[in-house]
């Protein structure tokens, strides 16, 4: 099941973009890919990291979504939670199992793995 709007976004990501956790619940239960890539190629765990949405990437941990999925700019959700300054998104994802050193392949990347390390570090 993937459903999908009409310009290919993934009904999944939109939920994790827009902070709708019980839509994501819903569609998780409803057996969604929790990996899936919409038109954009962002996955609904980049989607709530990017965004902060901690309920929702709790949800995405609980249904075995991949940690280090990069979007074809080398974006994982890690680097993006704290590239938008969610370092308690961060820090959930490192607690999770995220590889740090995925999270600064992007070759844009302002982050040193132990910049990253370190602002996590001080997260609540």
């Amino acid at each position: 099941m993937n459903k999908r709007s009409k310009d290919g976004r993934a009904a999944i990501v939109i939920a994790s973009s827009e902070g709708n956790a019980a839509v994501v619940r819903t569609l998780c239960h409803a057996s969604m890919n929790v990996d899936v890539k919409d038109a954009e190629r962002m996955t609904p765990l980049l989607a709530a990291s990017f965004f902060g949405h901690l309920d929702i990437i709790n949800v995405l941990i609980d249904e075995s979504a991949d940690l280090d999925n990069p979007d074809p700019e080398g974006w994982t959700p890690l680097y993006a939670a704290a590239y938008s300054s969610h370092l308690s998104a961060a820090k959930l994802l490192l607690e999770a199992g995220a590889d740090p050193y995925k999270a600064t392949d992007h070759p844009k990347s302002e982050f040193t793995l132990q910049q990253l390390l370190d602002a996590c570090d001080g997260a609540d």
